[in-house]
């Protein structure tokens, strides 16, 4: 007999395992999340193929497309909802460059998908949101902007007025002035104008008459008034005054100043 001690020798065919059952896959519902977390939302289910024991997913190529459940939603989300400060919001002040909107706040509750609304003493438990907030806080493009223009150069009839224009920007609730560079896609408007405070009015006052024949409108002049004539001294004239002003009663005429004049007389 050997020794008890004496190993024995192992077959090869004696450590095979056993043989694995076949795989099965089967289609494994994934679902999403609930859309409300209270009150009546929904949620998606749809199926992919996995392997039976482990759970691991597979190409869906290896479960039988025949059997496959379609695609669904369910309600979830049943529990009541809370009552909770809602708020409407009004207009922005500005489109852009921060502004401020008021917001109407109001307590709510949602049921089965409507909104009521209760009693404000019903939110008492939730701080109540400020009802004025900032609204398009993004910055405004840079434009050009006519800040100042100088008087006209001429009091009457066309002149020219000066204008100083400069690059502005809308920067949190305020124009600011900013490098010229930053209106570069913009035309830059004229800093010099045309201007027309009022039509100057005409008057033969101060004028000087170079023709040898001409007419002196004197119907509207009330007051003192010099015409010069630029003709020779020895030349004769033919001027007409349209004197309809001069009072007659008053002995006002027309004065030719050193020249020999043949006036008729005034007669109305």
């Amino acid at each position: 007999m050997g020794s008890l001690d004496q190993e024995l020798p192992i077959r090869r065919s004696d450590m095979t395992p056993r043989s694995r059952q076949a795989p099965v896959f089967v289609w494994s519902p994934i679902v999403s999340q609930c859309s409300k977390t209270c009150g009546n939302g929904t949620l998606q289910v749809w199926f992919s193929c996995v392997d039976h024991q482990t759970r691991l997913g597979v190409p869906y190529f290896n479960c039988d497309a025949s059997t496959k459940p379609d695609p669904h939603t369910e309600i979830c989300g049943s529990s009541p909802c809370p009552s909770m400060w809602r708020s409407k919001q009004g207009v922005c002040s500005v489109t852009c460059g921060g502004g401020v909107a008021t917001r109407v706040l109001y307590c709510a509750v949602e049921v089965e998908g409507e909104e009521e609304v209760l009693d404000d003493s019903n939110c008492s438990d939730f701080p109540k949101p400020t009802a004025v907030v900032a609204c398009n806080t993004h910055s405004c493009p840079a434009g050009w902007r006519v800040v100042r223009t100088s008087p006209c150069s001429a009091s009457c009839d066309l002149g020219i007025a000066q204008r100083n224009v400069s690059c502005l920007q809308f920067i949190h609730g305020k124009e600011s002035v900013v490098s010229e560079h930053s209106c570069r896609s913009a035309v830059k408007p004229a800093t010099t104008v045309p201007c027309l405070v009022q039509v100057c009015t005409y008057s033969v006052c101060g004028q000087l008459l170079l023709e040898e024949s001409g007419t002196v409108d004197l119907k509207d002049v009330n007051r003192r008034c010099t015409v010069s004539i630029g003709r020779p001294l020895d030349e004769i004239i033919h001027v007409k005054v349209l004197s309809s002003s001069l009072d007659c009663k008053k002995k006002e005429y027309v004065a030719f100043f050193d020249r020999l004049a043949f006036v008729r007389k005034c007669a109305q």
